[in-house]
């Protein structure tokens, strides 16, 4: 293992943390914009996020655009075993791009309400994929030893991945509905912080759902913490974070609950890539020193782990 390469796997996961926080927020408005009947409120929301939701995008392209360059046959075997998802995640965030311009020059009524609803679907259908991919991604990709998915796209519609995008998408929106207060004055603001206590609260009890699914039933994600017990000072912090940033919400401190709700979003991708490391998935070993140590601690065996190949240093070269 270099330490170029270790270099790479957290940059990876810290930019992906920082696209989260940055367009966490945007992706949450999106949902609440199609909650609201009042024309004026939306626009209000819309504005909100204006100055910001275009820039934020850049991160994800850069962390998408680092894992070809570091990891290319990672790359292939997450976006082949995704094509469908992400085709579709794509045209959400076309959608909502597109619509975002539409429903601000829009003179007709229904067209602009079209825009719109276009608007906040694509929004929403964007931050519920995020997190359903990634509980794909942790719960473990089928993928043969030259990298290629070898599963079926219904195998990814699963309980553990639908959990953990519901959980991801009620952190945005929680995350949002913060911004949103700090962003914007009365009457917006006190909807706003209606909107956090629902979905801080929500927050609370789906991360704890998810916790517990995943301590039981993906016991590989918990080796690490297994063996450097320290590392569940990760998941628990991000609990109270999110815990802190609820709390602070239902005393009117916006500011305060936004900076908490930052937080709890680094160590919860600070606990992921715990978990993962120095793998992207259970069958997908990146690291080539510890390869064959891994699987045979794992499974046993030290060339396939769970009857599916566990790719050394080809993976990380490419």
């Amino acid at each position: 293992m270099t330490t170029l390469q270790v270099v790479w796997f957290f940059l990876i996961g810290g930019m992906l943390a920082v696209y989260v926080i940055l367009d966490g927020y945007d992706l949450g408005i999106g949902f609440w914009h199609i909650t609201c009947r009042d024309t004026k409120l939306r626009k209000a929301l819309r504005s909100a996020i204006a100055p910001y939701w275009d820039a934020n995008e850049v991160w994800l392209i850069a962390a998408g655009a680092l894992l070809f360059a570091a990891f290319p046959k990672v790359y292939a075997a997450v976006f082949s075993a995704f094509y469908l998802p992400l085709t579709l995640l794509l045209a959400a965030l076309i959608l909502r791009a597109v619509s975002l311009d539409f429903a601000s020059h829009e003179t007709s009524d229904a067209w602009r309400s079209a825009w719109e609803w276009a608007f906040g679907a694509g929004s929403s259908a964007a931050a519920f994929a995020f997190g359903f991919a990634a509980g794909n991604i942790l719960r473990g990709l089928t993928i043969d030893e030259n990298a290629f998915f070898v599963g079926s796209i219904y195998g990814l519609v699963n309980t553990y991945s639908l959990l953990v995008g519901a959980t991801g998408m009620v952190i945005m929106l929680a995350h949002s509905s913060y911004f949103a207060q700090i962003r914007l004055g009365p009457p917006v603001s006190s909807r706003a912080r209606t909107w956090g206590n629902i979905s801080g609260a929500s927050v609370l009890m789906l991360y704890g759902a998810a916790f517990v699914f995943t301590v039981v039933g993906q016991r590989h994600l918990i080796i690490n913490y297994q063996k450097t017990p320290a590392l569940w000072c990760l998941p628990a912090s991000a609990f109270v974070l999110f815990a802190a940033a609820a709390a602070c919400n239902a005393q009117s401190l916006p500011k305060r609950a936004f900076a908490f709700s930052c937080a709890g979003i680094a160590a919860l991708f600070a606990s992921l890539g715990s978990a993962l490391y120095p793998r992207l998935d259970r069958q997908f070993i990146l690291f080539t020193a510890h390869a064959r140590a891994y699987a045979r601690g794992y499974c046993g065996r030290p060339d396939n782990c769970c009857g599916i190949h566990s790719l050394g240093s080809q993976a990380v070269q490419g």
